[in-house]
């Protein structure tokens, strides 16, 4: 057989990195089989393989096609994106990466195929598109979160006052606003009536536009800027580090704050992310709304405080998921054993809708510029 990925004993061979556990390995062997015994599965197995290995736009192809797959061949997905493990390993080796960072950042694959037997009730693979990210060296987990290195495409440009330090966040020109000052399409705008649309003035002396306040809405007055004084520090275009924040663990500021320095270091001495401007995030972490139910003691509020909070559309299906495993059909029946449940709920019983949020962190060298 000349691809040892379709051997029955393969996925025992990269379980040190993968750390599946042994109902998991069984179903991976499993699934070996009928792929081996059929012709169209294995010839379709190995082309796939051998578009992960090339790469480009070979890979989005290889994701649209597993998503047609979902999720009756979730473990058919699993065997094609675990082929690329020994890949990535080698990748990993000729860069002199940690393989603790290997490790940390492949768990996502055992937690992704736990979340498809949870949710289908057999072991394998749905969160393809995702996966792609970690397999393809684009993507590492260094200590709590995630970071992956990217364009910012933020409609915003963030400037820092060299007098004071005073950071201001202006939106760019042409973005529609309602009447609150949230964007367009945001869920729980809460304003319904005609809205408005942003300008941005440039001159050799001056900025001049809207200003994003702490909310990540926009103030429908203009402000200026005097650029001898201020400085631009973020823009769309930017590279920046996105972060993510997997399952499991606190997410105390101790444990995020290591990360973060972790970042610094790792993608400046690696050349993967090299001079990058910011961390940035979109999460349903960062709802606004958050901050506004939940004590300041907790780590939600505390992770929040983190960032700069800017316009966003989002919808709150991902905190709906991620808090109550999908949305209540009934909220007087939904769970309140957590403080966050219990808090989300008492809101949403008062007709506050919640959102998803983005934002941004400067990097510690660029915090007091």
């Amino acid at each position: 057989m000349p691809y040892a990925f379709l051997k029955k004993t393969f996925v025992d061979d990269i379980n040190h990195l993968l750390g599946l556990p042994e109902s998991a390995l069984q179903a991976y062997r499993d699934e070996t089989e009928p792929i081996n015994t059929d012709h169209g599965l294995q010839t379709r197995a190995i082309s796939l393989h051998e578009m992960l290995r090339r790469g480009g736009k070979g890979r989005e192809d290889v994701v649209d096609c597993l998503k047609k797959l979902m999720p009756e061949e979730g473990m058919f997905a699993a065997v094609v994106l675990g082929s690329c493990v020994p890949v990535l390993t080698e990748w990993y080796q000729t860069r002199g990466l940690s393989q603790t960072i290997l490790i940390d950042t492949l768990s996502d694959f055992r937690v992704w195929m736990e979340h498809h037997r949870m949710r289908y009730g057999e072991w394998g693979l749905s969160e393809v598109g995702w996966l792609i990210h970690h397999l393809s060296g684009k993507l590492f987990k260094l200590g709590r979160l995630q970071f992956m290195p990217i364009i910012y495409k933020g409609k915003i440009k963030a400037y820092r006052s060299s007098e004071s330090g005073e950071l201001a966040i202006l939106s760019r020109p042409g973005v529609s606003y309602h009447r609150d000052g949230k964007v367009v399409e945001a869920i729980g705008r809460g304003d319904t009536e005609e809205g408005w649309e942003t300008v941005f003035y440039e001159t050799e002396l001056h900025v001049t536009g809207h200003r994003i306040l702490e909310g990540g809405e926009a103030d429908p007055e203009t402000i200026q800027l005097e650029k001898q004084e201020w400085k631009l520090v973020l823009e769309e275009g930017d590279l920046v580090l996105d972060v993510h924040i997997p399952e499991g663990g606190s997410l105390s500021e101790a444990d995020c704050s290591v990360s973060y320095d972790m970042a610094e270091t790792f993608f400046e001495e690696n050349g993967i992310g090299k001079g990058f401007k910011a961390f940035v995030c979109t999460s349903w972490l960062l709802s606004p709304h958050l901050k506004k139910v939940l004590p300041e003691s907790s780590n939600i509020v505390k992770f929040q405080r983190e960032f700069h909070l800017t316009p966003d559309s989002s919808s709150d299906d991902q905190l709906m998921e991620r808090v109550f495993g999908g949305r209540p059909e009934k909220l007087a029946e939904a769970p309140r054993d957590t403080t966050l449940r219990n808090s989300v709920l008492d809101a949403m019983e008062q007709g506050v809708s919640f959102c998803g949020g983005s934002g941004f962190k400067l990097r510690g060298i660029n915090e007091g510029q």
